[in-house]
């Protein structure tokens, strides 16, 4: 009999990769259930993985409190190893229910663009990790900023996405796959009406997959619009990542554009590991966690400025004839999910 593990995750099953990933590569050693929200979303199943849904149709202090109440039910009865996803007031499962051994994983530390909103909520995550038997974070950085001993490493990856062939010689296709929420994608639409201008004579597809904050994706469609670049640009909202492999087969430049600034310096950028994993080169700004990942092998390293995005563009096509697939697909081999779930995962699910 296989031993049972409890993942408890807010966020809908198959909607942030990391956990899915997680119980795809378990599902063969161990009896895995997941408790998470019905945020409405398509739903999402998996062989192996019994999904349990808690509905949030309701405003946010019930749902909270229902959230809390079911979760608290089901580790008290729960006989297994139990691995929190931190979020909000997580640490009432440990505080309420001590003797039972639980191992809680920080994703991000808070992104948020106000300082002290970011300071407020980034000491409520030690809080809530202090009370855990064990703690894992993304990477280095954010255990560095967790500030406990001991943290273990379960680092951001990736599968291969797409394994078609790349031709970097023809039509320029830039994918960007990913939220729309601070990330100053205007300023990627401007740089590509500052480099459609430079190169009139460049056959080229900018493809946007993704969603942000309400309005936002008409907002850019717009912007789109009036730098007259609406044909050489397609928003197609959010996609599953069950179903984002036609635009990696398709595309041969992946951008990763996360604003320089001190809240996603040490965030590791899950698409920068996808982009380059199938064989695309990566178009990224210059933070700390994209440095330990770009290479003159892989991609550039641009400013977050429209003027930096067409010039990131111009390097590309200068040494698009030298790139070679199998070296782009091979300098982050390191970071598939697969060797992270064994090499990193397994050791500390043992643990608990």
């Amino acid at each position: 009999m296989k031993p049972k593990l409890l993942i408890i995750n807010k966020c809908q099953f198959g909607y942030l990769t990391d956990s899915y990933k997680w119980c795809e590569y378990l599902r063969d050693e161990y009896d895995i259930t997941m408790l998470c929200i019905d945020s409405g979303q398509k739903k999402l199943e998996m062989d192996g993985v019994k999904i349990e849904y808690v509905n949030f149709k309701m405003p946010y202090i019930f749902r909270a409190i229902l959230f809390t109440i079911i979760t608290l039910w089901k580790v008290f009865f729960f006989n297994g190893k139990i691995l929190v996803v931190n979020y909000p007031t997580c640490s009432v499962l440990k505080r309420l229910l001590p003797w039972k051994k639980m191992h809680i994983d920080v994703r991000t530390m808070s992104v948020c663009d106000v300082e002290k909103k970011r300071i407020f909520e980034n000491n409520r995550i030690r809080r809530d990790c202090s009370v855990f038997d064990s703690i894992s974070a993304i990477s280095q950085g954010v255990a560095d900023e967790l500030g406990f001993q001991n943290i273990s490493i379960v680092p951001l990856g990736s599968d291969i996405i797409s394994d078609a062939k790349k031709d970097y010689s023809g039509e320029l296709k830039l994918l960007y796959v990913g939220t729309f929420r601070n990330r100053n994608l205007e300023q990627t639409l401007q740089g590509l009406r500052l480099f459609i201008d430079k190169h009139n004579d460049i056959a080229l597809h900018y493809d946007l997959v993704g969603s942000g904050s309400s309005g936002q994706l008409e907002e850019l469609k717009g912007i789109a619009s009036k730098l007259n670049i609406e044909q050489y640009v397609t928003f197609h909202g959010f996609k599953p990542y069950d179903e984002l492999k036609t635009f990696f087969d398709s595309c041969n430049v992946g951008v990763c554009y996360v604003p320089i600034v001190e809240c996603y310096q040490n965030q590791p950028p899950t698409k920068t590991y996808e982009y380059i994993l199938s064989g695309l080169f990566c178009l990224a700004t210059d933070t700390k966690a994209n440095r330990e990942l770009i290479t003159s092998d892989n991609g550039v390293l641009i400013q977050d400025t429209p003027e930096a995005f067409c010039e990131g563009i111009e390097k590309y096509l200068t040494i698009r004839k030298n790139l070679d697939e199998i070296k782009i697909r091979k300098s982050l081999e390191f970071g598939l999910w697969k060797t992270i779930v064994n090499e990193n995962l397994k050791p500390i699910i043992e643990k608990i």
